[in-house]
């Protein structure tokens, strides 16, 4: 790198300007809200529709509020953020956020073909649990690769992304209603197939500078979660966890 091309990137990062790879990178990261909210919505549209055909019971732990409850929006996905989070700081973003959709794309495949109650339980709880350990990751990614000044910009992409799975999932889950349970695992194969291309397409993103410097220091690997309640990881902890606390409540 010439003296005056590390100017233009010093300037760039300056004024908060995203290249192109950062756009592209921020928008790969962003499919994890895609497939999060796409899933949950999906298991949402379809889950009278399972009942009938598998034979669930309302209550129960074979019932539709314990499925409701192991999927990507509860059990399911806290595990996974849990599990997820800790080994993207131990083992690095880019194992986990790649890997990650492979086993959410079996358990979409799962769920899509299921067949009876196991199928679709198991389907459930690991869509849960991949969700949940790819979106903290692919957010610090954004967070650590993004321009200071436009840091905001790109970790607020990701919640557009969680906006557009939802409404592309109903959409779907209209247009093929007069297909009953077909029209509802075909929703399922959709986000079967829109997993598999972002993980080709995230197969060329590199780990992270800040993760890497970070693990040469031996700071990724002793950092631990008692970390977040102190000083002001603690203060930061409280507003994110009330704001998600309400708008979940909501």
């Amino acid at each position: 790198m010439t003296m005056h091309q590390a100017t233009q990137d010093s300037s760039a990062e300056a004024e908060g300007t995203v290249s192109r790879q950062q756009w592209k990178w921020s928008v790969l990261a962003g499919m994890a809200s895609y497939l999060d909210a796409g899933s949950i919505v999906a298991l949402g549209a379809g889950l009278a529709l399972f009942q009938d055909e598998l034979g669930l019971s309302d209550s129960g732990v074979t019932g539709v509020g314990a499925l409701a409850a192991i999927g990507p929006n509860a059990i399911g996905a806290a595990v996974g953020a849990f599990i997820g989070g800790r080994l993207g700081d131990k083992l690095g973003r880019k194992r986990i956020y790649q890997w990650d959709l492979l086993i959410y794309a079996a358990a979409i495949l799962c769920i899509a073909l299921a067949v009876n109650p196991a199928m679709l339980f198991i389907g459930t709880f690991v869509v849960g649990v991949a969700v949940g350990a790819d979106v903290p990751t692919s957010l610090a990614l954004v967070g650590e690769f993004s321009p200071a000044r436009a840091r905001g910009k790109l970790l607020g992409f990701t919640q557009v992304a969680w906006n557009i799975g939802p409404m592309i999932v109903l959409l779907l889950a209209l247009a093929l209603s007069p297909l009953d349970l077909l029209g509802i695992r075909i929703v399922f194969l959709h986000l079967f197939v829109v997993a598999l291309i972002t993980w080709a397409l995230r197969r060329g993103m590199t780990e992270s500078a800040v993760w890497k410097a970070a693990a040469s220091k031996g700071a990724a690997a002793t950092a631990g979660v008692r970390e977040l309640f102190r000083g002001p990881h603690l203060k930061a902890l409280l507003w994110t966890g009330s704001f998600y606390l309400f708008w979940n409540l909501a």
